[in-house]
């Protein structure tokens, strides 16, 4: 595998663990300027509580955590497959990726349909920049699809 092949499955693939990861746990799903809420928290003036965010919520929140075990996987595999002796790694990439924005995508459809059918929009909600950053992550998922499939596999040492 070539260095610039290493460097671009490395930085996909470690962007979209931390931004699964960090979404997860972020409190600007949803936003109106007074508070924002989260899949877990809902903030307002600086003070936050623990919400039950429902079905939907708990469906994204989840979907986002398994996301990041294929992500996490392949970012350690790729940090210790300097030879890539028998070519496979590009269609290990490929496949976590696909798994992983099978489960992103999951994760924001269900957050935003679930949004979408609630009341928070008529109160001034709108989508904040959390779901945003779950949406960079799928992206990166797609980059990474593409590169696994588009990369010939070669025999060749980094280092």
């Amino acid at each position: 595998m070539n260095i610039a092949l290493f460097v671009a499955f490395l930085v996909t693939s470690v962007g979209a663990v931390v931004l699964s990861a960090w979404t997860c746990g972020d409190t600007h799903w949803l936003e109106n300027g007074a508070s924002n809420i989260g899949i877990w928290r809902n903030c307002t003036a600086g003070t936050c509580e623990y919400i039950d965010s429902g079905d939907g919520g708990r469906t994204a929140a989840a979907f986002l955590i398994l996301a990041c075990f294929p992500l996490s996987s392949l970012a350690i595999m790729t940090m210790t497959n300097r030879k890539n002796e028998r070519g496979w790694f590009p269609i290990f990439a490929a496949v976590s990726f696909s798994i992983s924005a099978v489960f992103i995508l999951i994760a924001v459809a269900t957050y935003g349909g679930t949004y979408a059918n609630s009341a928070l929009s008529s109160q001034g909600y709108n989508l904040g920049y959390s779901y945003g950053l779950a949406c960079g992550g799928l992206g990166l998922c797609l980059i990474g699809i593409v590169l696994g499939f588009a990369s010939k596999g070669g025999q060749e040492q980094i280092g």
